[in-house]
């Protein structure tokens, strides 16, 4: 919205969205209302911006942001964001019905991101425990000095030292319940605002997995699903395997391997599937023996794995709003 209280419209063309989960979405559609919901524009003057999809992909390829910089290197964020088999993005269309739902639950959402913040902050630190915990064992080490300790005489202000560690850790532990017991009541509302159904269905279709606790290594392999027979395969370097418990491809982290999170997750226009998805193929295939007389092909130019013109075919639209504060 500039000065005069409008609304300043621009297109841009996508493949590829990211989404975030530092702030522990509930599920696709809360990580995805982040990615395409409300946030303030730096710098003078003070602006807002939204998006909405005006034209859909074909393919809808998520990018989970996992990486951040802690003050001394990247680590990886290994929140586990439960992934759904089927979603519906009717709510993120230039609707102004669905815009109205949209900005309650952005609302709702900054709400939930500052409580996570908080409760990040007081559970979260270099000795694996939350603060709480810390003032507690602290206050219990220097109990059990006096009580072996001959030699020290505890005085009234040390007895006050203990007893402010234990009010303390109360009232952290108090604070922290609170915190969870006030996301579950937003992420109830949230849940309400939308009826998670609608015409424009999209089915997974891939999975990207990355297995290990570091941002700059680990292990790849990932899941694809085939439509026309409905079974989802593992592709793990050369072994292929038949997955039959859907949890291990929603929630990774339910096998074996605890530190196993999605990193791309591919999403197919669900009424395209059968005319843009092509198994791999098994079976031997005969090459024809080109002349080296016969011209090179044109060079194409390559953006993201895709050609241009490949990318031109799947890309949707997205519409960004701006309004001055």
């Amino acid at each position: 919205m500039d000065e005069k209280g409008e609304e300043t419209v621009r297109s841009q063309p996508f493949y590829n969205l990211g989404v975030f989960v530092e702030s522990e979405p509930q599920d696709m559609y809360a990580a995805l209302d982040e990615a395409l919901g409300e946030s303030e524009i730096e710098g003078p003057p003070k602006r807002f911006e939204y998006r909405t999809i005006s034209v859909m992909p074909h393919v809808l390829q998520l990018s989970i942001q996992r990486i951040r910089w802690n003050g001394l290197s990247q680590e990886k964020i290994g929140y586990q964001l439960p992934l759904e088999e089927r979603i519906y993005l009717d709510r993120y269309m230039a609707d102004e019905r669905m815009l109205k739902k949209r900005r309650v639950a952005w609302d709702l959402s900054s709400q939930r991101r500052q409580l996570k913040a908080r409760q990040r902050m007081l559970t979260s630190n270099d000795l694996n425990m939350d603060y709480s915990s810390v003032l507690e064992n602290t206050s219990e080490y220097l109990r059990n000095i006096n009580e072996h300790s001959e030699d020290l005489e505890v005085d009234q202000a040390s007895q006050d030292v203990l007893t402010g560690l234990d009010n303390i850790a109360r009232d952290v532990q108090s604070e922290i319940s609170d915190i969870e017991q006030k996301v579950k009541k937003i992420d109830a509302k949230l849940s309400d605002i939308f009826d998670n159904r609608g015409t424009l269905s999209y089915r997974l279709h891939a999975v990207f997995i990355h297995v290990g606790d570091r941002a700059t290594a680990g292990h790849w392999y990932v899941y694809i699903h085939d439509p026309s027979t409905n079974i989802w395969r593992q592709y793990n370097d050369e072994r292929v395997t038949i997955v039959t418990d859907i949890n291990l491809i929603l929630r990774p982290s339910v096998g074996q391997n605890r530190n196993a999170t999605s990193a791309v997750v591919i999403y197919v226009r669900e009424s395209e599937q059968d005319k843009l998805i092509q198994t791999v193929c098994r079976s031997p295939i005969s090459v024809e023996i080109v002349s080296e007389d016969v011209p090179a092909p044109e060079p194409v130019e390559i953006l993201g794995g895709l050609t241009s013109s490949e990318v031109k075919a799947i890309e949707g639209t997205f519409q960004e709003l701006i309004r001055m504060s």
